[in-house]
């Protein structure tokens, strides 16, 4: 029958069958042998690199090389004089006393946190559906446009919108021979190249759709480079610039009322429902995808001597919805997937679920178009059923992203959008604990928190509060003063050492009775010294394995089992958790240094690989994703002489379900940014060449 061992199958080992004289000889033989096999006696005066040594003071050789032997010295000289105390004192009272005397760590979580928006209106949000400032007033017949303000009128009417790529448009315009210069490396188009380029395709739309009957003699159209900025104002770039980056607020809006929406992308045959099409990984074009009302199909086609013919076809927009989310699950893109179960009511997919989808979406679509700092991502998924006002969006995209979540936070729970976060660069304006989401593969997309989160917006950024959750410390690697009594291997020594002293205490006592009292005096206390002894050698084997505990990664596989078995013969085989799970792995950042490292559960013998941007101190539990449990890891405050600061994002790991019986129920917690956090020093990136403790 196979066994379980801290979660992971192990296979059972068989036991030679061997006569009781035999086996009690063996066995007394083995564990001296073992004992004296492993004692390391100048570890009483002189401990590891790395290694918390059990001194009086300065435990760490590295920090004092002369105190620590001093400290170590002080610990002999004590324990020797304690010993006849000590020998006949229930071992519970002396490791309550050996407990007090340690000093405490540093708690990780906080009492209070005052947080106020940056915005200084958190209980305002827009309380109705944006609408567009301008329009084009399209004249079917001559196919003439212009700018008009939006009206009543045109709601009445109805509008179209149109939805592509700028890329799309690009190849349009070159093919046609009526692109600008490309700009200079680094640069965008000006605006009125953006409107040469778009004009082509808004004349080859307005020819297939006001041909055969089609066109109105006066209809409305919304185009993004023609209706982001008024026309009728002096052409000042500041003023330009300021309304179009205010109008992309609305444009979630601005494709929900649309009457139709026409989507487009340069590719031939293509009809924009595949996850390869140039349309559907556009940022801009997400908003279309999820609120259009009906569709028009804008297909190029490839017809004889390779000319490009162009038509335009009417489409359901759930039907076309549909199908993109039938290509997600073929492709298994399961965030996309469930976005539109949502979106077409197909599913019972909640807002918990749909708004980090949405996230990660929105944010696989602007790294597909080479953004890397999200600008307009904030806005341009400003239509949730709590909007934020246009005034509270500024140019920040992950800050304009985490006030929106705030706005909406009663529709989802945040630790769920924080456990598929990978590590965030450096500078991203106070949301450091949101970074690129994931990608959910199949069986890691099975996500449920634990914990409850929500934001929280101060002035050095938008905090994430975790309440109600579970939370793991990291220790350090250090000696186990009492390894005598905690280790199976040291069974038979504790018992054949205590069989001794008992014999030898009770030739004391029958000494004291028969008025022999110098003799007994010297018989217990050279006694009591020698078990003393025994103890403290027996202490030098085995470290202390009550917890979890962070060290720096090795440059093979199996040297952090090599190097931790020179500390502790016990941990020469260890399990590796992650291989062979459906974990989630999250992405590395791509601007400031990182660490790989291993966090290492002593007692059961498993580690896990993940990297970290600091030292962490402890772990917070925050969903079940995939086979094991997600957390995030906590590096110290920013400031640690404040108990009020937060907590920073050292890292992300995916662990073993057992995880829940080492964690414990904790205060609110607050993580915030990690600019102001010492990173590791380069140096510390082997184990082999450097203490194993991070």
């Amino acid at each position: 029958m196979l066994e379980t061992c801290g979660g992971i199958i192990c296979e059972p080992v068989e036991v030679a069958a061997q006569t009781p004289s035999s086996m009690t000889h063996a066995v007394g033989f083995q564990y001296w042998s073992t004992f004296f096999s492993n004692i390391q006696p100048r570890r009483l005066f002189l401990e590891e690199e790395g290694v918390e040594g059990c001194g009086l003071f300065h435990r760490r050789v590295e920090e004092n090389r002369a105190m620590h032997v001093l400290g170590n010295i002080g610990r002999l000289c004590t324990a020797f004089a304690t010993a006849p105390i000590l020998l006949l004192t229930p071992r519970p009272v002396v490791n309550a006393i050996e407990n007090y005397v340690q000093s405490p760590g540093v708690p990780m979580t906080q009492d209070v946190l005052d947080a106020h928006s940056p915005y200084r209106r958190t209980e305002q949000y827009e309380v109705a559906e944006f609408r567009p400032s301008w329009v084009l007033e399209v004249n079917g017949e001559l196919r003439s446009f212009r700018q008009i303000t939006f009206s009543n009128v045109v709601e009445q009417a109805g509008y179209i919108a149109l939805s592509y790529p700028m890329r799309s448009a690009v190849v349009l315009a070159e093919e046609a021979g009526l692109v600008a210069a490309p700009p200079p490396p680094g640069r965008e188009y000006s605006l009125s190249d953006r409107r040469t380029i778009s004009g082509y395709l808004l004349r080859l739309f307005l020819q297939l759709y006001c041909s055969g009957g089609k066109g109105h003699r006066t209809f409305f159209l919304w185009m993004d480079e023609f209706c982001l900025s008024d026309d009728n104002l002096p052409p000042d770039e500041d003023v330009v610039s300021a309304q179009r980056s205010t109008e992309l607020g609305r444009l979630a809006d601005i494709f929900r009322r649309a009457a139709q929406v026409v989507v487009f992308c340069h590719e031939t045959d293509c009809d924009h429902t595949g996850l390869s099409c140039a349309w559907g990984r556009d940022l801009f074009t997400l908003p279309a995808i999820i609120h259009a009302k009906a569709v028009l199909q804008l297909t190029r086609k490839c017809e004889r001597d390779n000319v490009m013919a162009a038509q335009l076809v009417p489409v359901p927009a759930r039907k076309f919805r549909e199908k993109v989310q039938i290509n997600a699950e073929r492709g298994e893109i399961w965030h996309l997937h469930a976005l539109f179960q949502h979106t077409d009511n197909v599913s019972a997919a909640v807002w918990d679920v749909v708004i980090p989808a949405l996230v990660a979406e929105a944010i696989r679509r602007d790294e597909a178009c080479g953004s890397r700092d999200h600008k307009f991502l904030g806005k341009v998924v400003n239509g949730l059923p709590r909007r934020a006002r246009l005034a509270d969006l500024g140019n920040g995209g992950w800050r304009d992203l985490a006030w929106l979540l705030q706005v909406n936070q009663e529709l989802y729970n945040a630790a769920g959008l924080a456990a598929i976060c990978s590590l965030a660069d450096s500078g991203e304006e106070g949301v450091e604990w949101l970074g690129r989401p994931i990608a959910p593969l199949p069986g890691n997309e099975r996500l449920k928190p634990l914990a409850v989160g929500f934001q929280l917006c101060s002035e050095s950024g938008v905090l994430l509060a975790i309440n109600d959750s579970q939370i793991v410390k990291f220790g350090t690697l250090k000696r186990d003063p009492n390894g005598l009594y905690t280790n199976e291997d040291m069974q038979g020594i504790k018992n054949l050492t205590w069989t001794t002293a008992a014999t030898f205490i009770i030739i004391s006592a029958l000494l004291w009775l028969s008025g022999q009292y110098t003799a007994s005096k010297i018989v217990y206390i050279t006694t009591a010294i020698l078990y003393r002894s025994v103890e403290l050698l027996a202490g030098t084997v085995h470290l202390d394995r009550t917890g979890w505990v962070c060290l720096e990664d090795a440059a093979s596989g199996n040297e952090i089992e090599t190097r931790l078995g020179e500390f502790d013969p016990t941990l020469r085989t260890m399990t590796n958790w992650g291989d062979r799970q459906l974990a989630p792995r999250w992405l590395p950042p791509r601007r400031r240094p990182y660490y790989n490292a291993k966090l290492v559960d002593l007692r059961r013998k498993v580690y896990v690989d993940t990297i970290v941007v600091s030292r962490p101190t402890s772990m917070v539990l925050l969903a079940f994703h995939g086979s094991g449990v997600t957390a995030m890891l906590l590096g110290p405050p920013a400031d640690p002489n404040r108990r009020t600061g937060a907590a920073t994002k050292a890292g992300m790991c995916n662990l073993p379900p057992y995880i829940l019986t080492n964690a414990k129920r904790s205060d609110m917690i607050y993580v915030g940014n990690t600019a102001c956090v010492q990173s590791l020093p380069p140096s510390a990136s082997k184990l082999a060449q450097s203490r194993p403790s991070l």
